[in-house]
């Protein structure tokens, strides 16, 4: 069961982006309902789509049984069948995203509306030349579909930063299982993790630990006068303290932050079997970092960045959020295009739009296999006609109209 405890968020963007935001917490709690309602199924056969894939390994006995809605049990037995991992549910964790994950991903885009897209007008970043930021981003601890991390994330872009490093930190993570690891923390280690230089690269260290900490740091030393968000909505929550509107936009605000890790759950959270360290097989690993174009608030680049943590690979994180001069860099780099996410593999001499692509791209170049996707293809098939209506609605508030 999840509980909700409801405060007040302070900051962020105007007050009355985020009132027309908090109408749509209602459409998506609905959507929500139904797209969980097939988890038990999907549950139920995600073993038989992991039977039908050819190139699984470690071999292995297994029985599983689901009830039906009838309360009568079936149970599907297989001997010595080639499967990734001990949980019926490895499939479903692993799978090639398709356009269920497409719908949710956009959904959970909506439900965060307004942060994450813009790039803020109290980010001093825009304000600098180049060469004149003496603070550097060195390595962002983080977990894709983690409450907190996204709440920095979400700040990052807003700010339109880089981060050198975006270290997937994952419960199973090469950071918490391989003590040789560059980035390997001690198990337990709070996340998320910023690891911030001043002086530029080979400067003084400095570590900051939860959301609220790196929050304060990011608004103190990256947003003009150390502000948190635009002073009309500092204005707004301070003449409406109290007020019931308020409280219920506050409250609104609140369970959405909530529903992007529902909507999305089972991905973005754990390293996948097909790049998980423990393999007996060495899983490919890039030598020189990924570069990743992206901004929060994108819903495919939340695809790829949820498949960056399964496979458990750090990239440099280069925001191009709405109205960053980043977008700029990148159509001088491609001709003229600024679309997000963009990828850049040094290490094969890759460079790709689209999510779909880079995703194919990362399982064939960094995994030990391409995971099966066939069930929830099928669960895409039923479901995204009943839920597109809810999506065309929600849409527009996604591009900002």
């Amino acid at each position: 069961m999840l509980r909700f405890s409801f405060t007040v968020c302070g900051g962020g963007p105007s007050a009355s982006s985020t009132a027309r935001c908090a109408v749509t917490t209602l459409p998506l709690l609905l959507s929500m309902l139904l797209l969980t309602s097939l988890v038990p199924i999907a549950d139920s056969f995600s073993s038989l789509s992991a039977i039908r894939h050819k190139n699984l390994h470690q071999d292995v006995s297994f029985s599983h049984t689901c009830t039906t809605g009838t309360g009568r049990s079936a149970t599907f037995k297989a001997m010595h069948v080639h499967v990734p991992a001990s949980r019926c549910t490895s499939a479903l964790q692993m799978s090639v995203p398709n356009s269920l994950d497409t719908l949710t991903s956009g959904l959970a885009s909506i439900a965060r509306l307004p942060f994450g897209v813009t790039v803020s007008d109290t980010a001093k970043r825009l304000q600098l030349e180049d060469g004149d930021d003496d603070f550097t981003l060195s390595t962002l601890y983080d977990i894709e579909n983690d409450r907190e991390c996204r709440r920095v994330r979400e700040r990052i872009s807003e700010l339109d930063l880089i981060v050198q490093a975006v270290v997937p930190a994952a419960s199973n993570s090469r950071v918490f299982v391989d003590p040789s690891y560059e980035y390997a923390l001690p198990e337990g280690s709070e996340i998320p993790r910023l690891v911030a230089k001043k002086g530029g690269s080979s400067g003084e260290e400095m570590v900051y630990v939860g959301s609220e900490d790196i929050l304060s740091y990011l608004d103190a030393t990256y947003a003009v006068d150390g502000s948190s968000g635009s002073s009309a909505a500092a204005a707004a929550a301070t003449s409406a303290d109290g007020d019931i509107k308020q409280q219920i936009i506050d409250a609104a605000l609140q369970v959405g932050s909530y529903l992007p890790g529902i909507l999305r759950a089972g991905r973005g959270a754990s390293v996948c079997p097909a790049a998980s360290a423990s393999s007996s097989v060495p899983v490919p690993r890039p030598t020189k970092p990924l570069i990743l174009y992206s901004y929060e608030g994108n819903q495919f680049c939340r695809l790829v960045r949820e498949v960056l943590t399964e496979l458990d690979l750090p990239y440099e994180l280069r925001n191009a959020g709405k109205g960053s001069p980043r977008r700029a860099e990148m159509a001088e780099m491609t001709g003229g295009s600024s679309q997000c996410p963009y990828l850049i593999d040094d290490n094969t001499g890759t460079a790709m739009f689209e999510s779909a692509d880079i995703i194919r791209y990362l399982y064939k170049t960094y995994a030990l296999w391409t995971p099966p996707a066939e069930l929830l293809e099928s669960a895409s098939a039923a479901v995204t006609p009943l839920l597109k209506p809810v999506y065309k609605l929600l849409a527009p508030l996604q591009a900002g109209s």
